[in-house]
């Protein structure tokens, strides 16, 4: 009898165990072309150098051939890298004017698609037409993790045809 108690409490404190696994809260959404999806299995924000910060969101680790989301955002003021804070970033290159006729933009925002084995991106030269830029707003950025909003046109290489993001949003970790 004893063993038999033994045996159901030990059931009972693995199966307990493993129903209190916490779950990820982080994640890369939007509405493409008017389908919702998300990519939450792996989610990531790496910073490549002290301006540039990468934010992931794919199905699966295999980034360079699974369905996805890679966002691009950049923060360069005065000719040197600053790092990534809260605001606006966008894919437009003509944004502000320095005193020697050099145009750049300081908060710049790119990102590319993956979805079926066709990859889609968006480049500054590539929007240039576009009344509504590529836009990606930092809404929150610490130590642990980094949250926003992104939407606008991404388009297949070597061709005019693009896919339209709205509703992008992301909450990812470092």
């Amino acid at each position: 009898m004893k063993t038999f108690i033994l045996a159901i409490t030990i059931i009972v404190f693995f199966t307990a165990c493993t129903k209190d696994r916490p779950t990820s809260n982080y994640y890369v959404k939007a509405t493409i072309n008017g389908t919702d999806v998300e990519y939450s299995n792996y989610t990531a924000a790496i910073y490549k150098t002290v301006g540039l910060l990468y934010i992931y969101g794919f199905n699966s680790a295999a980034i360079d051939s699974d369905d996805g989301i890679h966002l691009i955002v950049y923060h360069n003021a005065s000719g040197s890298d600053q790092p990534v804070i809260v605001g606006t970033y966008i894919d437009t290159a003509n944004v502000f004017r320095s005193p020697s006729n050099i145009y750049w933009n300081p908060f710049t925002a790119s990102m590319s698609l993956q979805q079926s084995g066709i990859s889609y991106i968006n480049m500054v030269s590539m929007d240039t037409t576009s009344l509504t830029p590529f836009t990606c707003n930092i809404t929150g950025i610490d130590s642990s993790s980094v949250s926003g909003t992104f939407s606008g046109n991404v388009y297949f290489i070597g061709s005019n045809a693009s896919i339209k993001i709205t509703n992008g949003s992301f909450y990812v970790p470092f």
